[in-house]
């Protein structure tokens, strides 16, 4: 394992617990990025020790369009999404 300046993070969209965790430990992962309600249900199941990247879409104008979640405010983050490409 190279020591470099960035994080890796494992992007999840719509997986389920069993695979989040699956790469986690394989990938020997530190930090998730939840993406679709099956994955963002999968929040609360993940290992304490886990830093997650929370996606909540907004529309072009700013507005969240999903409701912000209670997250662990010391190791965790949101990343708004605008869904735009």
């Amino acid at each position: 394992h190279q020591n470099t300046a960035g994080k890796v993070v494992g992007v999840f969209i719509h997986e389920s617990i069993e695979q989040i965790r699956n790469y986690i430990e394989v990938l020997e992962l530190k930090y998730v990025q939840l993406h679709g309600k099956r994955a963002k249900e999968s929040y609360s199941l993940l290992p304490p020790h886990i830093h997650v990247l929370y996606a909540l879409s907004v529309d072009p104008s700013g507005t969240i369009l999903e409701p912000i979640p209670k997250i662990n405010p010391k190791k965790d983050y949101l990343l708004f999404d605008s869904q735009v490409a």
